[in-house]
């Protein structure tokens, strides 16, 4: 087995790139607000309507519906914060195959890149 190489800080533009977050909850929910101050193409796939009071950016798009395979398309960031390992699959297999970039917070070693501290 290959020895993994030490992880290397790099910055990036996220100003005109496409970013999906999916997931629900406070999870999904700090996710946007974090990012919103890097793009405003942001993508919101949860099944849950946000709150209110949730304090997400109105640049938003919230996608309210079940994932389907279709919803990266156009991506060029996707980060999951779901807990279910089936759709996480799908979402990792799927971005990989796309050249999307992907993050699946549940499984480190299904991360094309980490984020710094998000709260």
């Amino acid at each position: 087995m290959k020895t993994p190489k030490p992880l290397i800080a790099l910055y990036t533009n996220l100003a005109d790139r496409n970013v999906m977050v999916a997931g629900s909850g406070e999870a999904g929910a700090t996710m946007l607000r974090y990012l919103s101050s890097y793009t405003d193409n942001l993508y919101y796939l949860t099944q849950d309507a946000p709150d209110e009071g949730s304090g997400l950016p109105d640049s938003v798009t919230v996608l309210r519906k079940e994932y389907e395979r279709s919803d990266l398309y156009g991506m060029d960031y996707v980060i999951s914060v779901l807990e279910d390992g089936r759709i996480n699959e799908d979402i990792y297999v799927t971005c990989r195959t796309l050249g999307i970039r992907v993050h699946i917070s549940a499984d480190p070693g299904r991360c094309d890149f980490h984020l710094g501290q998000t709260d």
